[in-house]
C-alpha cells in the first residue's frame, strides 16, 4: 500500500505540473493587428527597430506576427532567444526539459534564479531585452511532446544536445510541414543544418530563387550529430550556430533581395586552420595543436575597442573562453536605437538613464563571467589633442599608443564602426608589435582580419587602411557640416557571428590553436555564408609591420 501511495502522490503532482505548464501556454495568440499596433507605439525614426527597418525590402510586420519555438535553453538557446528578442518576432516558445541550474556559458539565464533552464530564460530576455515589452516570451520545462499543444509555429530551432530531440522535431516538422534549423556544438565546432517545405516560391525549396534545390529542402537528420550528444555547448561556437540559425530563419520568414539560402550542412571548427567546411567535405577529426611560444597568452591583458554591437559578442565570449584580463574602451551612450543589436547593455535602465556603454558592458560581463572587467571611456585616437572640449567636458580619455602602453597590453580586439578608429589600433599595434584583431559588419556581411606580428600583414598590408580612413574623414567633415542623419543599417545576425568569430580568432592565437591567416567572412548573399579569404601574408614595401619582422 506504501507504494502503491507514494505512485498515486507522484503521478497526481506530475499531472499538476503538467497542467500548470499547459496554463502558461493558452494566452491568446499575438495576432497580425496586435503585433503592428504594438509597432505604431513607438516612434519609427527612434525606435528599437530604426536600424534593422533601413534596410532594403525589410518588413518589421512579418516578424512581428510570427512564432518561432527553441528546443533547448543551453548556451546556444540563450543565444537564439536573445537574437529573435532582438529581431522582434512576436512570440518566442522555449523548451527544455533540464532543471539543472544554469551554468556561466548560459549567459542570460545565468543572471535568473527560476527553477528550470527554459524559465530562466524566459525571465531573462523579459527583464534584459527592454523591447520584448513588444515580444511574447513563453516557456516549459519539457521536451517535443508538448509542440502539438503551442498553436501556429513558423519555425523550431533545435538548440538541445540531444539526438532523440533532434529526431522528434524533425519528424514532427516533416510532418507538419514546418521549417527545421538545427544546431549542434561542443566547445570547439559547431554544426548547422537546415530543412525548409518543399512549397514552390518557398527559400530553399526546390526551383524558388536563391536556391541550387539540393539538401536544404529535405527532412534528413545528419548523423555526424551525435558526436555532440551531452556534450557541453562552448560560447564561440554556439554564437556562429546561433547566428546562422537566425539568419536563416529570417530569410524564410522574409526573404531580401539578395538572399541565398544555404543548401548544405555548415562545420566551424577552432581544430583547423581551414575553419569552415561544407556538406561531404566537412572533417571531424581534431588536429594537433601548435603550442609553439608567441610572447602572448589568455592571461595576458586585453584591450576590446568597442563597446556597440560586435564588442558585445565579442567581450562576452572572451570572458567565457578563459581570458583573465578584460578592459573595454568605448566613449558612447545606450540609446534605444541600439536595442536591436546590442543585446547585454540594452536593458530599460541602462536605456532611460543613456548609461555609457562601457560601463554597462563591463559591468553585465562581470556579472556573467566573475572576472573585474574594467570600462574605459574613451575615444581611440591618435593624439589627445584630437579630444574637443565635449569629449573632456564629459571625462572622455584619449587611447592613444601612450595610453595602451601603460596599461600593459597585450592584445587589441577592435569592434570599432569606422575606418579612422581602425587605422589608429593598427599603428599602435605595429608600433608595440602585438596583435591586433580587427572586425567591422555591415547589414548582411562582415569580417574578421588579424594582424599577428611576425605571421601575416598589417591591416595597411591588407585593406590600405590608411587611405580608407583619410578619405572617411573627408566625408564625414562634410556630412557633419550638413548635420545629416547617416546611420547605417544593423541588424543582430552578422555582429553575433562576426562577433564570436573575433572572439575565436584571438582564442585560437592566444591558446596556440590555429589562427587563420585568411580573412573570416560572412556573407548572406552566399550560399556558403561562412568562409575564409585569402589575404597572405606579404607585407606592403614600406611598411613599417614589415620592417618590424
Amino acid at each position: 500500500m506504501a507504494i502503491r501511495e507514494k505512485l498515486r502522490v507522484l503521478k497526481s503532482a506530475q499531472e499538476r505540473t503538467q497542467q500548470r505548464a499547459q496554463a502558461s501556454l493558452k494566452k491568446p495568440e499575438l495576432k497580425v493587428s496586435e503585433a503592428l499596433r504594438r509597432l505604431e507605439t513607438y516612434d519609427s525614426s527612434e525606435g528599437h527597430f530604426d536600424r534593422q527597418e533601413r534596410i532594403s525590402g525589410w518588413n518589421q510586420e512579418k516578424l512581428c506576427s510570427a512564432h518561432a519555438v527553441i528546443l533547448g535553453a543551453g548556451t546556444a538557446g540563450n543565444y537564439l532567444a536573445a537574437g529573435l528578442s532582438a529581431l522582434g518576432l512576436g512570440r518566442i516558445s522555449i523548451l527544455d526539459t533540464s532543471r539543472e541550474l544554469p551554468k556561466h556559458e548560459d549567459f542570460l539565464s545565468f543572471l535568473c534564479s527560476s527553477s528550470s533552464k527554459a524559465e530562466s530564460l524566459e525571465e531573462a530576455v523579459e527583464n534584459l531585452i527592454d523591447k520584448s515589452v513588444m515580444v511574447r516570451i513563453d516557456s516549459m520545462c519539457a521536451g517535443i511532446r508538448s509542440l502539438p499543444g503551442l498553436g501556429k509555429i513558423d519555425f523550431i530551432i533545435d538548440a538541445s544536445s540531444s539526438y532523440a530531440s533532434k529526431e522528434g522535431s524533425l519528424a514532427y516538422c516533416s510532418k507538419n510541414r514546418i521549417p527545421y534549423i538545427s544546431i549542434s556544438a561542443d566547445s570547439e565546432r559547431c554544426l548547422v543544418s537546415a530543412a525548409m517545405p518543399g512549397s514552390p516560391g518557398s527559400p530553399g525549396s526546390p526551383g524558388s530563387p536563391g536556391s541550387s534545390g539540393s539538401s536544404s529542402s529535405q527532412y534528413s537528420l545528419d548523423d555526424r550529430m551525435l558526436l555532440f550528444e551531452g556534450k557541453r555547448q562552448g560560447i564561440i561556437p554556439s554564437g556562429i550556430a546561433a547566428g546562422l540559425a537566425l539568419d536563416i530563419a529570417r530569410k524564410f520568414l522574409m526573404p531580401l533581395k539578395n538572399d541565398v539560402m544555404p543548401d548544405e550542412e555548415i562545420l566551424y571548427t577552432l581544430c583547423s586552420p581551414e575553419r569552415i567546411f561544407y556538406g561531404d567535405k566537412i572533417k571531424m577529426e581534431n588536429y594537433e595543436a601548435n603550442h609553439e611560444a608567441k610572447g602572448y597568452s589568455i592571461e595576458d591583458r586585453v584591450l576590446v575597442a568597442g563597446a556597440g554591437a560586435i564588442g558585445n559578442f565579442a567581450a562576452l565570449a572572451l570572458s567565457l573562453s578563459g581570458f583573465k584580463n578584460i578592459d573595454i574602451a568605448d566613449f558612447d551612450s545606450v540609446e534605444l536605437a541600439n536595442a536591436n543589436r546590442q543585446v547585454l547593455i540594452c536593458d530599460r535602465d541602462s536605456i532611460k538613464r543613456g548609461r555609457r556603454k562601457a560601463e554597462a558592458l563591463a559591468d553585465r560581463i562581470s556579472r556573467i563571467s566573475g572576472l573585474n572587467v574594467s570600462p574605459i571611456i574613451g575615444k581611440v585616437v591618435d593624439s589627445e589633442q584630437e579630444l574637443d572640449s565635449y569629449d573632456r567636458n564629459n571625462g572622455i580619455i584619449a587611447v592613444t599608443e601612450d595610453f595602451v602602453r601603460s596599461r600593459s597590453y597585450r592584445m587589441i580586439i577592435g569592434g570599432v564602426d569606422n575606418p579612422y578608429a581602425r587605422s589608429c589600433l593598427n599603428r599602435i599595434a605595429v608600433s608595440m608589435q602585438i596583435p591586433y584583431f580587427d572586425a567591422g559588419t555591415d547589414e548582411c556581411s562582415g569580417a574578421v582580419r588579424a594582424y599577428i606580428p611576425g605571421k601575416s600583414g598589417c591591416l595597411e598590408c591588407q585593406t590600405g587602411i590608411y587611405g580608407i580612413a583619410e578619405e572617411w574623414k573627408k566625408r564625414k567633415a562634410e556630412r557633419d557640416s550638413c548635420q545629416l542623419n547617416d546611420k547605417a543599417p544593423s541588424v543582430v545576425t552578422s555582429n553575433m557571428i562576426i562577433g564570436s568569430a573575433l572572439a575565436g580568432e584571438a582564442l585560437s592565437a592566444a591558446a596556440g590553436l590555429f589562427p587563420s591567416l585568411s580573412a573570416v567572412s560572412y556573407s548572406s548573399a552566399s550560399r556558403h555564408p561562412l568562409f575564409v579569404s585569402g589575404i597572405g601574408t606579404a607585407q606592403k614595401q614600406g611598411c613599417p609591420c614589415s620592417a618590424r619582422h
